[in-house]
């Protein structure tokens, strides 16, 4: 149990209910959150894998985090069972993804309902209106201007829509795209949502999404920060081993980042960024990840046609991430519409001068312009700061030591977990007072006497 925190009389059971271990900011969360809940011993927080695969998933075995998975096929009907059975052994479900199963599971058992909302792009699918545009446009020929979406996502210009074959021989071919799929868990999603006894996002960004976008209360939304571990950042590669075996000089100027290759992380726009830096000057860029295959043949096509493939380096997933960070000079995360970007935070306990695109959504509450980063409007503007640090590698000194300070009062795990206990606390004393003695503040944070 961490210093200074009085324990709660009973222990708060807590289910996460997460589609998969596989890479992404969403499961190094809930794994960071569940190493640090294992300090505690008045908060269970134990996993339910809907698909026990992925790193994440392994490490959260190694750990020895008490795991749930199903093991039956997804047409099984004892699936419904072993559900009920799992959730009636916890106080609060806590959802990290949509499954309409577990949503509908989740409201009998007349449970504590938590969501926690990572991002918008997802569910930002498309609506009836531009499903029914699409079909016109498709079988009676363009119709003047194509009927737009309500809510449209930025797709990347070379991006194609996957074949969605769960609904064929339902709707016409033009209907069989994610999109239709997507649609209808977004609108199932808006009603689970408003059913949560509490609704977790890590931004200003996401809450003001949440209000817009599903017309949440305020009152049901708490925003906690995504956090990191410093203790799990290890760089047990030096610079230069790094370099001499990604092929680059030791003096050369390196911009990189880290992301999944999926279009919603606009890995195109360094690749065009790349672009317009003189020939003459010592810059190659580094993408560590991998992801959908498309995406990566579609960034080597982008590459190609630019004439910078042999300035960008694809070396591909890292398990050790932060020592291979540690041998770049500035890092860019190009996405837009993040809800937050832990990526950043850990890249600004590297010390590392971070830059983020205007568009970027939550990013803004790590980085400000100047202050504890950069926050460029374009490729163009991303160019001609990647030449004045180029000329002027100390310039940046002060915005990155602001930067580390940043994120060590603010983006802690030990912080972030306090906040999730804090939410926790509150919706138990809501629905059996009895059960918590005392106010909120004074039972999360007053020090032991």
């Amino acid at each position: 149990m961490p210093k200074r925190i009085r324990p709660l009389p009973m222990p708060i059971k807590v289910l996460n209910i997460t589609p998969n271990g596989s890479i992404g900011g969403r499961e190094r969360q809930l794994f960071l959150l569940s190493k640090e809940f294992q300090r505690y011993g008045d908060v269970v927080f134990d996993t339910l894998f809907l698909q026990p695969e992925g790193p994440f998933y392994e490490k959260t075995v190694q750990h020895q985090i008490k795991a749930h998975i199903l093991r039956f096929h997804r047409s099984d009907p004892r699936r419904v069972l072993r559900l009920w059975q799992i959730f009636r052994q916890y106080d609060i479900l806590n959802f990290w993804g949509v499954n309409n199963l577990c949503f509908a599971v989740a409201l009998l058992t007349r449970k504590n309902i938590v969501f926690c909302l990572q991002g918008t792009r997802a569910i930002l699918g498309k609506s009836i209106r531009s499903l029914v545009g699409h079909f016109f446009n498709e079988y009676f020929g363009r119709l003047g201007k194509s009927v737009t979406d309500d809510a449209p996502s930025k797709i990347a210009a070379n991006e194609t829509a996957p074949r969605n074959d769960a609904i064929s021989g339902i709707f016409p071919t033009a209907l069989k795209w994610s999109g239709a799929k997507r649609l209808i868990n977004r609108e199932i999603l808006r009603a689970f949502l408003h059913r949560c006894s509490r609704v977790i996002v890590p931004s200003r960004y996401l809450l003001e999404f949440c209000q817009n976008y599903f017309g949440l209360a305020t009152q049901n939304i708490a925003i906690i920060h995504n956090a990191f571990d410093p203790n799990e950042i290890v760089l047990n590669k030096s610079r230069s081993v790094v370099r001499a075996e990604l092929g680059l000089r030791q003096e050369c100027f390196v911009v990189g980042t880290a992301a999944r290759f999926d279009p919603r992380k606009r890995l195109d726009r360094l690749v065009k960024t790349m672009s317009l830096l003189p020939a003459e000057i010592d810059v190659k860029a580094v993408i560590f990840g991998d992801g959908e295959p498309a995406m990566a043949q579609s960034l080597v096509r982008q590459m190609e046609e630019l004439g910078v493939r042999s300035r960008i380096l694809l070396p591909g997933f890292r398990t050790d991430i932060f020592g291979y960070l540690n041998a770049i000079d500035f890092f860019v995360l190009p996405s837009d519409s993040e809800g937050m970007g832990l990526a950043i935070v850990e890249s600004l306990f590297l010390k590392l001068p971070t830059a983020v695109f205007a568009d970027g959504g939550g990013v803004h509450e790590v980085i400000k312009d100047g202050e504890t980063g950069f926050v460029v409007k374009d490729e163009k503007a991303l160019a001609s700061l990647i030449q004045n640090l180029y000329s002027d590698r100390l310039a940046s000194q002060t915005i990155v030591a602001r930067g580390l300070r940043h994120v060590l009062d603010h983006f802690t795990v030990a912080k972030t977990a306090l906040e999730y206990r804090r939410t926790f606390t509150a919706l138990m004393e809501a629905q059996h007072p009895s059960l918590v003695h005392g106010k909120v503040a004074r039972v999360a944070s007053a020090p032991v006497a």
